[in-house]
C-alpha cells in the first residue's frame, strides 16, 4: 500500500513541476495570460491542492477512487505541460534589434510572410510581405552605419498598382544612390487606405525597431483631412462611445471565451502559427472585390443606387467584375464632393481635420524627436489638383475648379510649418508635365510607374538641395 502510495504521490509531485507560480510566470511573462487574474488563482490553487493531495495520499486518508482520480488529473497536467514545452521547442529563432529587443511576431505593419495578387484590367501586381511585417525586401534591424529613411504614408507610398520596385520609396533609393549616396537605406513603411492618424501608430512600432536617420510622411492632397473628419469626427462619437464600453464591459460568456482562448492561443503559439503557415495561401484580391462590391451594392438605397447608376457605364462594370477596389465606393456614392469641403479652409469640417492634422503632426514630431529621427512632409499629389485625367464620377469634371482653387497645399504647408518641418510640394511639378494621361492610372487613380517615378526624382531633388540627407 505505502508503495502504490508513493507512485501516486510522485506523479502528484511530477504535476506541480509543470503548474506552480514560478514555471507560469517563466512560461506566459510575455503573453497576455500574465494579466489575467484568473489564471493566476487558479495556479495557486493548483498548487496549494496538489501539495494537500501529496500530504493525504502520504497519510493514507484518500480511498483508492480518489487517488484513481487524482491520478487521471496528474497525468493529465503533465501531458499538458509537455505538449506546452513542445510548441516551445519549435519556435523560429527570434528576431531582435541591434540592442538585443525582441521585434514582435505579429508584424510591424502587416501580418509577416503574406502574399496579395493583385490583378485588374489597369495593373497587375503582388504585394509581399516581409519577416517584419512591411511591404519590403528583409531588412536587417540593425542599420550598420547605413542612412535609414523610413516612408510612411498611403497607398501612395506602399506603392499601390506597382511592384515594389516601382515604388517611390524605391526608385528614391536608386535616385540618391546613382547621385553619390551609395550608403543611403530606403524603407517603405507605407499601408494602403490609411491617413495621418495611421502613420503615427505604425510610427510608433516601427520608429524603436528600424531607428531611421530621417522619416518622411506623405499626405495625399484632401484625402488625409477627408479621413480625419470622417474617423474621428462629433458624429462618430456615439458609435465610437458605444463600441468602447461593450468591450469594456463583456457578458459573462465572452470574458470566460477570452479567458480560455488567450491561455490556448498563448500556449501553443508557435504550433498555431506553423498550421497558419502551412495553410498560407496568396491572397487573390480580385474574388474578394467582387463579393465586396456585391454586398456593398445589394445594401444601397435608393438614392445610393442612382447615384450609382450616374456613374460611367465602364466604372460600374470595373466595380462589379472586381477590377476597381470596393473601397472607393463609399467616396463615390456616398461622399462625392469631399474634395470641394476639405479644399475650404473655412469649413467647420475642414477646421476639425486640420487641428486633428497638427496634433498628428506634432505628436509624429515628438516620438521622431524620443529616437533621434529628423521628419519631413511632403504633399502626395492628386489628379484633382494637378490636372491629370481621372475617369470616376460625374464630379470630375469640376476637378479644373478644384485645381484652380487649391487650398490643400497650403493647409499642409502650415501644417508642417507650425511644427517646426520641412514641407515638400510637387504639385506645380505635376502641373506642368504635358502629357496629362501618362501618370495616373486612368480609372483606378493612383499614380502608374512614371507617376511615382516623377513623386521619387521630386523628394530626391528636395533632400540634397536642402541638405536633408547625409552621403
Amino acid at each position: 500500500m505505502k508503495s502504490n502510495n508513493s507512485i501516486y504521490a510522485f506523479f502528484v509531485f511530477l504535476s506541480l513541476l509543470f503548474w506552480n507560480p514560478l514555471v507560469f510566470y517563466v512560461v506566459y511573462r510575455n503573453t497576455p495570460v500574465i494579466t489575467i487574474k484568473f489564471w493566476w488563482l487558479f495556479i495557486a490553487v493548483l498548487f496549494a491542492g496538489g501539495l494537500v493531495l501529496i500530504y493525504f495520499i502520504r497519510k493514507n486518508k484518500l480511498g483508492e477512487k480518489a487517488k484513481n482520480r487524482t491520478l487521471t488529473v496528474a497525468f493529465t497536467l503533465i501531458f499538458l505541460g509537455l505538449a506546452i514545452m513542445a510548441d516551445g521547442l519549435i519556435a523560429k529563432p527570434v528576431k531582435k534589434t541591434a540592442e538585443g529587443k525582441v521585434i514582435k511576431k505579429e508584424g510591424l505593419i502587416f501580418e509577416p510572410n503574406s502574399t496579395a495578387n493583385y490583378q485588374t484590367t489597369e495593373f497587375n501586381y503582388t504585394a509581399q510581405i516581409n519577416s517584419l511585417g512591411l511591404r519590403e525586401r528583409e531588412i536587417d534591424p540593425d542599420k550598420k552605419g547605413a542612412f535609414r529613411i523610413a516612408c510612411f504614408g498611403d497607398s501612395w507610398t506602399f506603392g499601390w498598382g506597382v511592384s515594389l520596385e516601382d515604388s517611390w520609396p524605391h526608385r528614391l533609393e536608386l535616385l540618391l544612390k546613382e547621385s553619390g549616396y551609395s550608403n543611403v537605406e530606403v524603407i517603405n513603411c507605407g499601408q494602403a487606405g490609411q491617413y495621418s492618424r495611421t502613420y503615427l501608430k505604425n510610427m510608433r512600432s516601427v520608429l524603436p525597431v528600424l531607428k531611421p536617420d530621417l522619416v518622411l510622411v506623405g499626405l495625399l492632397q484632401g484625402d488625409d483631412l477627408a479621413q480625419l473628419y470622417e474617423n474621428h469626427g462629433s458624429f462618430r462619437n456615439q458609435p465610437k462611445a458605444q463600441k468602447q464600453e461593450e468591450e469594456e464591459n463583456p457578458g459573462v460568456s465572452a470574458k470566460v471565451k477570452y479567458i480560455f482562448t488567450v491561455f490556448l492561443q498563448s500556449s501553443f503559439r508557435n504550433t498555431l502559427e506553423k498550421v497558419k503557415e502551412s495553410k498560407r495561401k496568396p491572397i487573390e484580391i480580385k474574388d474578394d472585390w467582387i463579393s465586396q462590391a456585391e454586398a456593398i451594392r445589394g445594401a444601397f438605397n435608393p438614392l445610393q443606387q442612382l447615384r450609382f447608376s450616374c456613374l460611367e457605364d465602364t466604372v460600374q462594370q470595373l466595380f462589379i467584375t472586381g477590377n476597381l477596389n470596393p473601397g472607393l465606393l463609399h467616396y463615390y456614392i456616398d461622399f462625392p464632393d469631399r474634395n470641394f469641403i476639405f479644399n475650404n479652409p473655412a469649413h467647420p469640417a475642414t477646421e476639425f481635420a486640420i487641428n486633428e492634422l497638427k496634433q498628428d503632426v506634432a505628436d509624429m514630431k515628438t516620438l521622431c524627436d524620443s529616437t533621434g529621427a529628423a521628419l519631413s512632409i511632403i504633399s502626395m499629389p492628386a489628379n484633382q489638383y494637378t490636372g491629370h485625367q481621372v475617369i470616376r464620377t460625374p464630379m470630375d469634371h469640376l476637378d479644373t475648379w478644384v485645381m484652380e482653387n487649391n487650398k490643400i497645399d497650403s493647409m499642409y504647408r502650415s501644417v508642417a510649418e507650425t511644427n517646426g518641418l520641412p514641407y515638400i510640394e510637387m504639385t506645380a511639378h505635376f502641373k506642368n508635365l504635358e502629357n496629362k494621361s501618362g501618370y495616373f492610372f486612368l480609372f483606378d487613380g493612383h499614380p502608374n510607374e512614371k507617376g511615382y517615378q516623377e513623386i521619387a526624382a521630386q523628394i530626391a531633388a528636395e533632400l540634397k538641395n536642402r541638405q536633408l540627407i547625409k552621403k
